[in-house]
């Protein structure tokens, strides 16, 4: 939603999920990457993609993921996957990506 940075009950349940694979690899690091559609100002858009990745860090945390595993970045509107001319496109663009690196495979 548009200026917002609450999960869904589904987003919560999901993230549950991945807590508790995560738990089982603490070795992985895992990057939260918040992002927004194109509405408001960037100064907003970069402070609600950060509050958007930290309210799933936050899931993350509850279930088990350690700290140390995890880091945030908000990326505002800068990287979008679709048009902001659309109301889908603007949905499609209010995301957090979560990526995986496999620490263990680096050595």
């Amino acid at each position: 939603e548009t200026g917002k940075s609450t999960l869904t009950s589904e987003a919560n349940a999901q993230l549950a999920q991945l807590g508790a694979i995560l738990m089982k690899y603490p070795k992985d690091h895992v990057t939260v990457a918040g992002h927004t559609d194109n509405i408001g100002s960037a100064s907003n858009n970069s402070t609600l993609s950060l509050h958007r990745a930290q309210a799933v860090q936050d899931v993350l945390l509850q279930n088990g993921v350690t700290a140390g595993q995890l880091s945030v970045e908000g990326f505002g509107a800068s990287k979008p996957l679709a048009e902001n001319s659309s109301k889908a496109g603007r949905a499609k663009n209010r995301r957090v990506e979560l990526y995986i690196v496999d620490t263990e495979a680096k050595r």
